[in-house]
């Protein structure tokens, strides 16, 4: 596994030219991306070609997230060409990886490696207090994974199917409904009476979430997943998740908050 990546006298000429208010650069400059290797490193083997930097496939990943392209295919096109794109990820000119790079590397790590970089990002978003703890609203939202627990088919229904149902499936085109009476609503009970000023103001608190979901869905791509299968929505969720949290630490960067240098992050072996 490559840990550094040595720039070309092309490339690093290039690099300074790049725009140092560059917001993609800003968040990439004050993050320390060391966790990267330390949780990639028992995934590659000693033996073969070094490869790419794990750290910049990384980079090129989030890129997707950040809204500077739509998928790996374009990554992989725009690498090539565009000189931006491949200095903030840290390629080299005429050495960028192919689309079947980035699917390799996703497969490579998996789900359980990219869940533990996006709490590595969260812990640093805390401790430059671009996180701070307080009360914690919490709400879900519905993303299609194309899959199911039986690994095939187990009904003849064309629409999207919930396994736990395959014996009833709906004709209806919205699938099976429920209904619940009020008394049996989960969310008209609580430890604080519903209509109550205290109850409203945690309420109105609830709204961040919704904010959340919706930039998620929207600026981070979270809504439009291009892959199938449990494991792989599971990625591009976590992905999209450490888009928003690192976009986070460049706006406090950029509007001053915090002092602009990327905080030390250990991971454990």
């Amino acid at each position: 596994m490559k840990t550094a990546n040595q720039l070309t006298f092309a490339t690093y000429e290039a690099s300074l030219k790049l725009n140092p208010n560059d917001p993609v650069k800003i968040i990439f400059d004050n993050i320390d991306w060391s966790f990267v290797h330390s949780l990639a490193k028992g995934k590659y083997s000693s033996q073969g070609a070094e490869g790419y930097d794990p750290v910049c496939l990384f980079k090129a990943q989030l890129l997707i997230y950040l809204g500077e392209v739509s998928s790996n295919r374009k990554l992989a096109s725009a690498l090539v060409y565009n000189t931006r794109l491949c200095l903030l990820c840290g390629f080299n000119f005429l050495e960028t990886p192919s689309n079947g790079t980035f699917t390799n590397f996703r497969h490579r790590l998996g789900d359980d490696i990219f869940y533990e970089c996006l709490h590595q990002l969260i812990a640093q978003a805390i401790a430059l207090k671009v996180i701070i703890g307080g009360d914690t609203a919490i709400d879900s939202t519905h993303l299609w994974a194309y899959a199911n627990r039986f690994g095939k088919k187990t009904c003849s229904c064309k629409g999207k199917c919930k396994c736990l149902f395959s014996s009833s499936c709906s004709l209806s085109s919205y699938g099976r409904t429920f209904y619940l009476h009020p008394e049996r609503n989960y969310r008209l009970i609580g430890p604080i009476p519903r209509g109550s000023d205290i109850w409203q103001e945690k309420y109105n608190a609830r709204t961040s979430v919704e904010r959340a979901y919706s930039e998620e869905k929207g600026s981070h791509r979270l809504a439009n997943p291009r892959v199938r299968g449990l494991s792989n929505v599971k990625i591009h969720v976590y992905l999209a998740l450490c888009a928003q949290v690192i976009k986070r630490i460049g706006a406090a960067v950029t509007e001053g908050i915090i002092r602009p240098h990327p905080v030390p992050c250990t991971v454990g072996a």
